[in-house]
């Protein structure tokens, strides 16, 4: 079943696609160059390309909206679901945590590469935070994201720009490596 079908998802989900491919490119063009954290910026680029596919393929097939409704579902159905919002705000403050910390140990891991892609690693986890908020999603969140300025919602120009950082970090990156920066 596909689910975004509006010219701005096909858009969105195109970008994500996008972005993990020039993630696919810098890790196979660190494998060309000497740096001496080469082989941690091989596993970065790597690992920001699969998470770039699964949420392009989150975006395309709605699994995170599933998963929501399957749990509005069984929060009514088991009797609890007058208590969502307390259970929401559980949900987003692990979420939030858990990103938090995986992020952190990430950087921490990898210190050496921080400095050289900290608008990717930045821009990641915007949208790892955005994207899991939205999908748990408060009524009034949504009717923010869901605000239309110039014509555009605000939901896609945050997802977009998110995207667009991680993108432009591999130009930038692909750029210094032609120029010998490194």
């Amino acid at each position: 079943m596909i689910v975004t079908n509006f010219s701005i998802g096909w858009l969105i989900v195109t970008a994500y696609f996008v972005a993990a491919l020039l993630a696919i490119k810098m890790s196979l063009l660190t494998s060309l160059i000497s740096l001496e954290d080469s082989i941690q910026q091989k596993r970065f680029w790597l690992v920001i390309a699969f998470i770039m596919f699964l949420l392009g393929f989150n975006k395309q097939l709605d699994i995170l909206q599933l998963l929501t409704v399957s749990g509005r579902d069984y929060a009514l159905r088991e009797g609890w679901y007058k208590y969502r919002r307390t259970l929401q705000i559980m949900v987003m403050t692990s979420i939030a945590i858990f990103i938090s910390i995986t992020t952190a140990c990430l950087i921490y891991q990898a210190k050496s590469i921080w400095k050289k892609n900290w608008l990717t690693i930045t821009a990641l986890l915007f949208l790892l935070l955005f994207v899991s908020f939205r999908s748990i999603s408060f009524h009034y969140m949504d009717s923010l994201i869901n605000t239309t300025v110039a014509g555009l919602r605000i939901n896609g120009v945050l997802e977009l720009s998110g995207i667009f950082c991680i993108s432009y970090s591999c130009l930038i990156f692909t750029r210094k490596v032609k120029k010998g920066a490194f």
